[in-house]
């Protein structure tokens, strides 16, 4: 019987994953469409042809709670909590109902969205998650509007199941990704690794494996030197059996919530050369997207998407 081969990339989303904000949008700085618009350019330029397309089961509280405490858990649905976390004060009037209906769905979505594109980078070497990435989740509370830490419930998941071993996070976002260095503080099996700008949100700093602050004013020629210095280094030292790439796109000189100075081709080149040095080791690649506030994100994302697909079919790179 003939093989089939499977393309050397998978992309994971779902119409799920965008936020039903009930008409309260303009009180949050996040674009809740950000996902839908960022598959929609995809889907427009022919990107995704070809490839695997997959929309995940959401996260289960179970899977949740290889991560998360269960007092913690439990407050999921507590207005006061989720207003907290995710900076409305509108939600401390809803219901828990209305959070548990309306509010939750969306980022359980991603989360799985996370698992589901380790496991298919396992299978084919390159997997994106288009959502995901929220790292200012703690074991036992929630930050940065994020509640639910899903690299770190994926890791989790594929290390109980036996599937890998040791796993890097390299955390991009403009903003340090504390709620993983905390949840793996201390685990020699999990590299964090975090470039970041150092005098912004969050405040108190976490203590990654290895934290790369840089100054306000940081473009496209300092960052890569950055990533130059510290990313083939961590890959080599650490030998992961997975990299989890968080994409955040607010390191761009627009964005509202930071001060770095990244352009669009500067945040493309950032991101194929981390796959770069991913799969040239033979590691499995899964980018989540994490932060991104400003007009033109999504156009940002999608064009580094999909110049790391176009560079995942030119070089054929199929399973480890």
């Amino acid at each position: 019987m003939m093989s089939v081969l499977r393309a050397p990339w998978a992309v994971v989303h779902s119409p799920g994953y965008t936020l039903d904000m009930s008409g309260q949008e303009s009180l949050h700085p996040f674009d809740v469409h950000k996902y839908r618009k960022i598959a929609d350019l995809l889907h427009a330029d022919g990107l995704l042809d070809g490839g695997t397309i997959i929309e995940p089961d959401p996260l289960t509280e179970p899977e949740a709670a290889s991560v998360h405490t269960s007092d913690y858990m439990r407050l999921w649905t507590d207005p006061e909590t989720m207003a907290e976390i995710f900076e409305v004060d509108y939600l401390r009037n809803v219901s828990p109902d209305t959070i548990r209906t309306r509010y939750l769905p969306p980022y359980f979505a991603m989360a799985g969205g996370t698992v589901r594109a380790a496991r298919e980078a396992l299978q084919c070497g390159t997997a994106f998650n288009i959502g995901g990435g929220f790292h200012h989740a703690h074991a036992d509370h929630g930050s940065g509007f994020c509640f639910v830490a899903d690299v770190a419930v994926a890791i989790r998941l594929l290390m109980r199941e036996k599937l890998i071993q040791r796993a890097a996070i390299v955390d991009c976002d403009v903003h340090q990704g504390d709620g993983n260095a905390t949840i793996f503080a201390g685990d020699p099996a999990v590299f964090t690794l975090s470039f970041h700008q150092e005098d912004i949100f969050p405040f108190e700093k976490a203590t990654s494996t290895r934290d790369v602050p840089f100054p306000a004013g940081t473009g496209d020629e300092i960052y890569m030197a950055l990533l130059r210095e510290h990313v083939p280094d961590v890959l080599d030292a650490h030998r992961p059996d997975i990299v989890f790439y968080v994409a955040g796109s607010d390191v761009h000189a627009d964005d509202p919530l930071a001060a770095a100075e990244l352009t669009a081709a500067g945040i493309v080149q950032r991101d194929a050369y981390v796959w770069r040095h991913a799969r040239k080791r033979g590691i499995p690649f899964v980018m989540v997207l994490a932060g991104g506030y400003f007009p033109r994100c999504p156009e940002v994302h999608a064009a580094s998407i999909g110049n790391v697909i176009n560079l995942a079919k030119k070089q054929g790179l199929n399973g480890r």
